[in-house]
């Protein structure tokens, strides 16, 4: 990938994160221009990212021989007063680590250190980028790498791997927005409910006690599993029981209501 700035972060066994930035044209992202008689700054930001897994024979630099095993993009923007103080500046940095990027990459195991990494240096390439545009189009290139640590089969790997289809749908969140725009849904109460409900990762073979079987898809956790807890103690795959809320507002195990339909009216 071809990007002006490159970096690559990694804390946690097994896992690298590698991420670029470039500009690239207004039409790529952009799909609602913003005002024109102002001078204040607009970052538009398209994370492009890339599930994929890597054999250890090859090195942790070893990134030309990645086995892409997913790719998911979405759409974030920040709007720069011209008039913003330094308080101010600080205030959309932290909205934007936080809020806007960083309910999605946490879900891809990120440390809250590798996330404020990442989202200080968008911001700061972009910045740099509006000295001389008022509008500022930048595509994120994110490798979410899992790599075969030692003794571990490439299989095994591949079954703990972060993969886009493994977390919460895109389709949930208000920020980030789906890039494909066929795939977008509107924000419903259910999103909140889903989005808001504790989430943990399998990372230790003890967590598949917590959940003897998923009874919705009828697989157990294992190692790189993202599980969501319900209000009622019972656990099950993110990915799976979002998609039967969307249906439904009970626990599919004890028909606990989880929220109301009523909420969808409003």
């Amino acid at each position: 990938m071809a990007t002006s700035r490159q970096i690559e972060i990694g804390s946690r066994m097994g896992y690298r994160y590698e991420y670029g930035f470039s500009v690239v044209e207004e039409e790529e992202i952009v799909t609602t221009p913003p005002p024109l008689d102002t001078g204040d700054k607009y970052f538009f930001f398209q994370f492009r990212v890339r599930f994929t897994v890597r054999k250890r024979e090859g090195g942790a630099a070893a990134g030309d021989d990645d086995v892409v095993l997913d790719r998911e993009r979405y759409n974030l923007s920040l709007r720069r007063r011209e008039n913003d103080g330094e308080r101010r500046r600080e205030g959309l940095r932290t909205f934007f680590r936080k809020i806007l990027a960083g309910s999605r990459l946490r879900d891809y195991w990120m440390s809250d250190d590798e996330i404020t990494d990442l989202c200080h240096s968008a911001l700061e390439f972009a910045a740099e980028k509006s000295e001389r545009a008022r509008i500022v189009p930048v595509a994120v290139e994110l490798n979410v790498c899992s790599v075969q640590k030692e003794g571990e089969t490439f299989e095994a790997c591949r079954e703990r791997a972060i993969v886009g289809s493994k977390l919460l749908p895109l389709y949930l969140y208000l920020y980030p927005e789906e890039a494909d725009v066929s795939r977008r849904r509107p924000f419903r109460p259910h999103n909140l409910v889903m989005i808001n409900m504790p989430r943990i990762r399998v990372e230790h073979v003890d967590r598949n006690l917590m959940m003897e079987g998923c009874t919705l898809c009828k697989g157990n956790a294992v190692f790189g599993d993202q599980l969501s807890f319900l209000t009622c103690g019972h656990v099950f795959h993110s990915h799976c029981i979002a998609r039967r809320l969307e249906h439904s507002n009970l626990c599919p195990t004890c028909s606990f209501q989880l929220y109301s339909f009523d909420l969808l009216q409003n």
